[in-house]
């Protein structure tokens, strides 16, 4: 199918055994035209056990398919329309699996499904199909892509709440090629002839050949997609039997396209024997291959004559000098003067025979030596670059399970699950650490990896930098004047106090308690002991603040309710970096947040009343020494008292 925004055509083919010969699989392949932007939506689902299990899941996952392929129009965000497609099907899979019209255990059901359009495609899947993935370089090559591994999280779904829960994205170019479906046996068809398949035949071909090469009790289902340049010429119709011909006729070709071949010794002795022996007629060939047999006769007798010899000598040389040091220590030294005496004669008799040697055999000699002494340094030359090819393979690997583990952290933040997305970016940086960077690039490119990590891990952490701007206006003005326990003449010792419907409450950790004194006049009586159930400590609070609850702070970030002088359930999501020194907390009635300042930081948490969770940490280089806070909610706007200074930024 055309697409109309870039110059690709898009062939594409789907198969699913009707009757496939295993019992209780239950196959299905769904390929559908996008009319309105170009390109399809499809999907192949696989599933073992009862026909009606197998029934709603297809029917499920095949009707979003197909709304989604009905509704997708122009200029729409095909990443985001794709996203809400994993939504609603993730939910009317919970919904039918809560309902009990799915009892099929998911471990027994596998699903890829994806839409490829303005030549990008999208993917996602669980279980254990196969999604490969073929881009044809620049250099005419193919570069394998395992996208059914990128899509594999560590700890595999359990329960139908999210099965299709990581998201992969890409660009399409001319050449590439992408198969989804049953995850082929190498002893059927190994990965060479499966690449070769793929990359040289049209996509029903290539299902076609695909299916004559499996047992016909292979339960088989398939989606086969094919991007191809537009150049203006229109795109001929092959049959399947021309088709399958040209799979013969491409073979050659494809072998070189693709990226892990193995080497061609045939062609390249052909090509460096024709350098030396140029044709020149059958009787001149025939004569060189005689003459070229008798050389290469006599150079390897004389190697192997001249190996033998070396060897013989060095044993013998070996074993006579090590019965000599055991048996006499002391005549060592004039052995091995006798040894040097002997060496030197050798060499003068190795050189005089030479000499006397008839030049056709000095000849010989030397180009046996040289020949030697070339595959020596080539078995050395060989070996470091077999060890760099290594060392680079495990370099790739390992960056690419980096990125893997980095859009699997990502897909998992868009699901909201923090505490998996927390867990694969660990392991990606515990990754980047140990990559080599013993060049440039590596250097480069480990930096890239650590940016990209930290700006995830600022996303996990809902990390803000904002530029505050500084107010000429005195604190007071902004904050009110300062409440204390002396202004508010209360004579017990408390480290901060607020006033609540004409109540004092002072906090006063010594004591481990709030103390309320009630207004007498204009001034507060002597108060009494506030807290009737704590199960908290709250010897290390810093700071209270009321709205109807009691909110107290400790300085080590924790956050207790209290109601009537009893203590609430109340906790607060995990924050990173870890507080150490939190000092002040703000709300009040209308708000729905807490604020907390946390000095060490440099930053503003704030959190959700209802249920203690992150909504955001602001962070500036300005907020030193941190004293107090106001918040402007309706105007979006939060004033804060840093140091000497009052400054205000809009929140976010």
């Amino acid at each position: 199918m055309v697409n109309p925004v870039t110059p690709l055509f898009l062939k594409a083919a789907q198969y699913a055994e009707e009757n496939p010969g295993m019992p209780n699989a239950h196959l299905g392949a769904s390929l559908l035209p996008l009319e309105r932007t170009g390109g399809f939506v499809f999907g192949v689902l696989n599933s073992y056990g009862d026909q009606a299990d197998a029934d709603v899941f297809q029917t499920t996952v095949f009707h979003h398919l197909g709304r989604l392929a009905e509704t997708l129009e122009e200029g729409v965000n095909v990443t985001h329309r794709f996203e809400q497609l994993l939504q609603a099907i993730n939910e009317s899979l919970a919904k039918a699996f809560q309902e009990d019209l799915l009892r099929l255990p998911i471990a027994e059901a596998s699903g890829i499904i994806g839409v490829a359009s303005d030549a990008e495609i999208i993917v996602s899947g669980f279980g254990q199909l196969s999604a490969q993935f073929l881009h044809k370089t620049e250099k005419e090559r193919f570069e394998q892509y395992d996208l059914a591994r990128s899509m594999r999280v560590e700890d595999e779904v359990s329960t139908w709440q999210k099965p299709f829960l990581t998201v992969l994205n890409g660009e399409l170019h001319p050449g590439d090629v992408f198969y989804l479906g049953t995850r082929i046996n190498r002893h059927d068809l190994t990965q060479m002839a499966l690449n070769e398949i793929l990359t040289s035949l049209p996509p029903t071909s290539a299902i076609n050949k695909m299916r004559q090469h499996l047992p016909l009790e292979t339960a088989f289902a398939a989606v086969i997609l094919r991007a191809e340049r537009i150049d203006g010429q229109s795109i001929p119709k092959q049959s399947v039997e021309q088709s399958l011909s040209e799979l013969g006729v491409t073979k050659e070709r494809t072998q070189h396209y693709l990226g892990e071949q193995s080497p061609e010794v045939g062609s390249w002795m052909t090509k460096a024997w024709l350098i030396f022996f140029p044709k020149r007629g059958a009787v001149t060939r025939a004569k060189l291959l005689r003459r070229s047999l008798r050389l290469f006769g006599r150079l390897l007798m004389t190697i192997v004559v001249v190996s033998f010899a070396i060897v013989r000598d060095i044993l013998r040389i070996s074993f006579r000098g090590m019965q000599l040091t055991i048996r006499h220590p002391s005549a060592t030294i004039n052995e091995l003067k006798l040894f040097g005496t002997r060496a030197d004669h050798s060499l003068r008799s190795g050189i005089s025979h030479f000499n006397h040697l008839p030049k056709s055999s000095k000849r010989i000699l030397i180009l046996a030596l040289a020949i030697l002494f070339i595959f020596i340094v080539s078995l050395i030359f060989i070996n470091k670059q077999q060890t760099r090819e290594m060392e680079r393979r495990a370099y790739a690997d390992t960056v690419e399970e980096v990125e893997n583990k980095l859009e699997t952290a990502e897909a998992s933040l868009i699901y909201g699950d923090e505490k998996q997305a927390r867990a694969f970016l660990n392991e990606a940086d515990e990754l980047i650490i140990a990559l080599d960077r013993n060049a440039e690039e590596r250097i480069t490119e480990a930096e890239r990896l650590d940016e990209k990590v930290q700006e995830m891990q600022n996303a996990l952490r809902h990390l803000a930098e904002v530029e505050p701007t500084v107010i000429d206006k005195v604190a007071d003005e902004i904050f009110g004047e300062p409440v204390t326990a002396e202004s508010l003449g209360l004579t017990r010792d408390g480290i901060d106090v607020a006033v609540y419907n004409s109540k004092a409450y002072l906090l006063s950790p010594n004591l481990n308690q709030i103390f309320k004194h009630n207004r007498a006049g204009d001034k507060f009586d002597g108060g009494a002991a506030w807290i009737l159930s704590n199960n908290t400590n709250i010897g290390d609070a810093t700071a209270i603040t009321i709205d109807g609850f009691v909110w107290v702070l400790k300085a080590d970030g924790v956050i207790i309710k209290y109601l009537s002088g009893r203590e609430e359930t109340f906790s607060t999501a995990v924050i990173d970096p870890v507080l150490l020194n939190a000092t002040e907390i703000w709300t009040d009635e209308t708000s729905a947040f807490l604020y907390v300042l946390d000095q060490n930081q440099k930053r503003i948490i704030v959190f959700n009343k209802e249920n203690g969770a992150l909504v955001i940490q602001y962070t500036s280089p300005v907020f030193e020494f941190l004293r107090r806070i106001k918040v402007d909610e309706a105007n979006k706007t939060i004033y804060v008292e840093a140091g000497t200074s009052v400054y205000q930024f809009t929140s976010m």
